[in-house]
């Protein structure tokens, strides 16, 4: 996700080839053997792949496009390539994968290759891949308390108001109308419903065309 802003940015360069065409294609070398050597790798050792393409970037056209967006943002990180942490992460075994001379090949060039578009990205574009993302944590609609409970509403509130009266002339009965409905795995699920499609249906179509990732 931290890497989202660097692939619009990659691909945009990429879609302007007229405006420096040798840089355009410099960037576009890169980004086909990034493709091709990360494929590579991540497929022979049954790591994810393809990875899931960010909304906004998976309109841009093009196989090339296509083939990037599918590679997961954590290969464009150095640290990512490190055998202990592939194998930990992935369930590999460490001795076959370094006594295996293809697979270990096939690392080092994904490796290199990725480390070659960070250079070229860097020289033409000024960018590298961030590090870093930020989560807001936000309750301006007190959806905290609706989920804590402190929101929830008197029993009586959720009757037809004829329903309402009619029970309401037993004092037992209004004294249960008068009280707050419990929390229960329904009223979870009708929040959580709610806060879904408000995020995919709401949210995004407003912040992704100009912030991928967001």
């Amino acid at each position: 996700m931290a890497t989202a802003s660097f692939k619009q940015q990659v691909l945009q360069k990429l879609s302007k080839v007229n405006d420096s065409p040798e840089e355009s294609e410099h960037l576009k070398r890169a980004v086909e053997n990034y493709n091709e050597k990360l494929k590579d790798f991540l497929r022979d050792n049954d790591i994810l792949y393809p990875s899931a393409s960010i909304p906004a970037l998976a309109e841009v056209p093009g196989e090339l496009a296509r083939g990037f967006n599918i590679i997961d943002g954590e290969w464009l990180y150095d640290e990512s390539f490190d055998v202990e942490r592939i194998c930990r992460e992935y369930d590999l075994e460490r001795s076959e994968l370094l006594a295996d001379g293809k697979l270990r090949n096939e690392l080092n060039s994904a490796r290199e290759a990725a480390a070659t578009l960070r250079r070229v990205a860097q020289d033409l574009l000024g960018i590298g891949p961030s590090r870093y993302y930020a989560v807001l944590a936000m309750d301006g609609d007190n959806m905290g308390q609706w989920v804590s409970g402190q929101k929830s509403p008197e029993f009586a509130r959720l009757l037809h108001p004829d329903v309402r009266d009619y029970f309401a002339r037993d004092e037992e009965i209004r004294q249960v109308l008068n009280s707050d409905r419990p929390l229960g795995p329904t009223v979870h699920v009708a929040l959580s419903t709610a806060l879904k499609n408000f995020s995919l249906k709401c949210v995004q179509p407003v912040l992704e065309p100009n912030e991928p990732g967001v």
